[in-house]
């Protein structure tokens, strides 16, 4: 293919240094068929030097397969809803197999695979298709559907989330880029917490110490909205260690304004393991919202080095949580990492 575009590349400057002169006729040029011909073969090349040229620059489909170690577990895509994670301590492996047509459109599929002692083990599964259109030589702009399938057998904390919706647009003008982001999530889910007790019982005029097990069982429905602004800047290095590799560092500023709109039934339970006695199950129901706010500003600092067609991408994100509505035992500044590696093919 080489040697083929270098013939094409020589016989094409020849052909353009031919007939850049200006066009006076020369009475010692014999106008024949054959002369014709010749010009009508030079217009050929150029034509097959353009087709070659844009059959190797267009943009091709392609498979991605890719592998990444995180502590994030909310949220494929968006910051804003991985900041409101109460616990960054745990730690998730997610292999992912993606497939990009060159229109853009995209389809991911991405298992979680969490590391939590005996409680090891894959607790959700999402599936995202997705368009993104980086060609224009002014923005960015894409736009994705992401479905989770949660094991709800899992005793720890998965997504609150069943679906998500999330869409950006980066300018590429400017130092600078300006950046919007914004999501919606919806889902429902269980949490159950459960306590062991003792309680004096009398009966017939016998008194016995009985075990209870008490169990909280939470019910939550949840809605979220998130909208983020950004400021960013990509430095760029090529040919590094050989000719065909690159590494970028993307350092974004953010803000993230969102609100919630929630509904929680939490239910009581009191259970005999040793005595046959009953009490009504107690329950109580609660709702709200807490309204549009600024929730968090966060620095996301991205790099991704490319080698052929293998890759490997560290991010991480630092965020300050802004309201003050903290509960016990939840911090303010939380950071969240996620090292990918991958090949396309």
């Amino acid at each position: 293919m080489q040697c083929k575009l270098s013939c094409l590349i020589i016989a094409v400057c020849a052909a353009v240094i031919t007939h850049a002169q200006k066009p006076v006729k020369d009475s010692s040029i014999n106008y024949t068929k054959e002369y014709v011909d010749s010009l009508l073969a030079n217009d050929t090349l150029m034509k097959e030097f353009n087709a070659f040229v844009d059959s190797i620059t267009a943009t091709k489909s392609y498979f991605d397969f890719s592998a990444g170690f995180s502590n994030r577990i909310f949220s494929l895509r968006n910051n804003a809803f991985n900041s409101q994670q109460v616990n960054s301590m745990k730690f998730t492996f997610t292999p992912t197999l993606s497939y990009i047509n060159k229109t853009g459109l995209g389809v991911s599929f991405s298992s979680f695979l969490i590391f939590d002692g005996g409680n090891s083990g894959f607790y959700q599964h999402a599936i995202s298709p997705s368009y993104d259109n980086v060609k224009n030589d002014n923005v960015a702009f894409g736009l994705s559907f992401t479905h989770y399938i949660v094991n709800n057998t899992k005793s720890y904390n998965t997504t609150p989330f069943n679906n998500e919706v999330y869409g950006y647009i980066i300018g590429k003008k400017g130092w600078l880029q300006p950046g919007l982001a914004a999501g919606w999530a919806g889902g429902n889910y269980s949490e159950i917490y459960s306590k062991d007790t003792f309680r004096l019982v009398t009966v017939g005029g016998i008194t016995r110490s009985v075990k209870f097990t008490i169990r909280d069982t939470v019910k939550t429905s949840i809605k979220d909205i998130s909208v983020t602004g950004s400021l960013q800047h990509e430095f760029e290095w090529s040919n590094l260690f050989n000719g065909d590799d690159q590494f970028t560092f993307t350092p974004i500023l953010m803000l993230s304004a969102g609100s919630q709109d929630y509904s929680i039934k939490q239910s009581a339970s009191i259970s005999l393991t040793k005595f046959p006695i009953r009490l009504r199950r107690l329950a109580k129901i609660a709702n709200g919202n807490t309204g549009f706010k600024f929730q968090s500003a966060g620095l996301f600092l991205s790099g991704n080095y490319t080698t052929g067609k293998f890759y490997i991408s560290p991010q991480y994100y630092l965020d300050y949580y802004l309201p003050n509505d903290l509960q016990k035992g939840e911090k303010r500044l939380n950071g969240f990492f996620n090292v990918t590696v991958g090949v396309t093919f």
